[in-house]
């Protein structure tokens, strides 16, 4: 159940970027940060970007990526400054007011028609583009099935299966993972996704996966037995 070691080298030259700025995203950008990468965030809030840690490879930007002008600000910034981007971590929560949606909804189906996934699913379109450059970049979503007021199930697997679908035309790798009910009580989240993301980084996986970690709700299968091992399966 421990936490990989990573050395501290193993993300040298790597460009990342972590959509958040919860517990999960500091988390995360923490271990991605010891294992030598340098990471991006973002947010238009001082109070929100306030809550990472400051680090000399930690570059915070003053934009909201939840609207199609601070995700362009955003990609121009880190292809002005670092050529590359090889990693976003996003997490799937309500994480933009409904004044902030852009007025065109691109992700939609007969059945779904969800703000935030529209958000999410303009800010990888306008990603993507720039991650294909490389070879053996990862976009990363991840679902916490315990949010109270977060996107619907059914909105989240369109998203993506878009995504997925996307990524296999341009070489990138989509991704999902599944953050059971005890999200927030035993296990390190934060860890063992940065985890996941310097595995992905390291070992040039290709194609999608889903890693699940804790235990599960009813809409991913009830009673499933929590996976807490390393590596995670696919």
């Amino acid at each position: 159940d421990s936490v990989p070691h990573l050395s501290p080298s193993a993300l040298v030259g790597r460009v990342a970027l972590v959509v958040g700025s919860g517990q999960l995203s500091q988390d995360t950008a923490a271990l991605l940060l010891a294992a030598g990468a340098d990471v991006m965030v973002a947010s238009s809030c001082p109070d929100r970007r306030a809550r990472f840690t400051p680090h000399d490879h930690l570059h915070v930007l003053p934009v909201c990526l939840a609207t199609d002008h601070g995700a362009m600000q955003a990609k121009r910034r880190i292809a002005r400054q670092f050529g590359r981007l090889d990693l976003v971590v996003a997490t799937l929560g309500s994480w933009l007011p409904p004044d902030r949606v852009s007025e065109k909804v691109r992700f939609r189906s007969e059945r779904v028609m969800d703000p935030t996934m529209d958000a999410h699913y303009s800010l990888a379109r306008t990603l993507l583009p720039l991650m294909a450059e490389h070879i053996g970049t990862h976009y990363m979503l991840l679902n916490d099935t315990a949010r109270k007021g977060g996107a619907g199930v059914t909105a989240r697997l369109l998203l993506k299966d878009a995504l997925a679908a996307e990524g296999r035309l341009i070489g990138v790798g989509v991704h999902t993972v599944v953050l059971g009910q005890d999200a927030d009580q035993t296990i390190d989240f934060g860890a063992r996704v940065g985890g996941i993301a310097t595995e992905l980084l390291t070992t040039h996986n290709r194609g999608s996966r889903t890693f699940r970690l804790g235990q599960m709700t009813s809409s991913y299968g009830v009673g499933r037995r929590p996976r807490t091992g390393f590596p995670l399966a696919a």
